[in-house]
């Protein structure tokens, strides 16, 4: 790659990740936004997330007292909460939010298991981000059950995504 020369960055570079609800919230100061989406970057598998201060204030070139504001105004606003360990790091936990019910933040809408022929659309990034997992994936990794999911968004707020979704070319169907 010469610089200057287009690229495509989907996929391309590793980073830190700021959902929209975060990152467009307006009630949230920017340093927050940022805080969350490096502990975005930090959290494993499992949701398991253990930074120290000083550890997400070097990825954004903060110090540590800083970063320790923005994690309490993280925890006021109801996104993590911590978790003390004596002489480690706090345990982070993110928090299922309001702010996260809104359907049009997720990338797709399906909400049965995936198929091998989705599985392998994902993988060839047709109409979504590669691999990011559905929301019945997404709805257990945030301990929701699908029932409640489904509760919290609605048959008809679902279908008015759905119509968005293919009126601007975001999804098709297999």
């Amino acid at each position: 790659m010469n610089v200057g020369q287009p690229y495509n960055p989907h996929r391309l570079f590793k980073g830190i990740f700021i959902p929209d609800p975060v990152a467009l919230n307006e009630q949230l100061s920017l340093g927050a936004r940022m805080c969350f989406g490096v502990l975005c970057r930090f959290s494993g598998a499992r949701g398991d997330c253990f930074p120290s201060a000083v550890a997400i204030g070097s990825r954004i070139h903060l110090g540590e007292r800083q970063v320790r504001e923005y994690l309490v105004e993280l925890e006021k606003y109801g996104l993590i909460r911590r978790r003390r360990r004596p002489q480690q790091a706090s345990v982070i936990e993110f928090l299922w939010h309001q702010d996260f019910n809104d359907p049009e933040y997720f990338l797709q809408d399906s909400w049965e298991e995936p198929t091998a022929e989705s599985r392998r659309s994902e993988n060839r990034g047709a109409g979504h981000a590669a691999g990011v997992g559905d929301l019945t994936r997404l709805s257990h990794r945030a301990g929701v059950a699908r029932g409640e999911l489904d509760a919290v968004v609605g048959r008809e707020q679902r279908r008015r995504w759905r119509d968005r979704q293919e009126r601007l070319g975001l999804r098709h169907r297999l």
